[in-house]
């Protein structure tokens, strides 16, 4: 969905999508994953249909984008960081075998995400080089 800041009524980008979580935004699309279904998906601002950028990704929890890519974490007992281009590409992994990756961040040089996994107290803060 999609509105005016100063409110206003709610548009609808896309429809039926399981479970969204996690929505990044550029000046071109709204970005986001479907955990039910394990997808990172996007839509133009204006509307549209929907493009799968990845799928397969286990349970996609948590999005971050920068010029060139979208970055994502899942929640498997052997957590990824992983991304993809903006446009859709094959995804790669930037880390594996992770406890729970959870948020992520990117800056111009790096990848940040946190470890968090609630049965093994095994809290951390990460980091892996674009």
């Amino acid at each position: 969905m999609k509105t005016g800041l100063s409110g206003g009524t709610p548009v609808a980008l896309a429809s039926n999508q399981g479970c969204p979580s996690s929505v990044a935004v550029d000046g071109n699309a709204a970005f986001w994953v479907n955990r039910s279904s394990g997808e990172v998906m996007k839509v133009a601002l204006s509307g549209g249909a929907p493009v799968t950028i990845a799928s397969g990704q286990g349970t996609p929890a948590r999005i971050a984008l920068d010029a060139d890519a979208v970055y994502w974490t899942t929640t498997e007992t052997s957590g990824k960081v992983m991304k993809a281009g903006l446009s859709g590409s094959t995804p790669v992994t930037l880390a594996d075998n992770q406890d729970g990756p959870f948020g992520i961040a990117v800056d111009a040089n790096a990848v940040y995400w946190t470890n968090a996994n609630p049965y093994t107290a095994n809290d951390t803060v990460m980091k892996v080089a674009k």
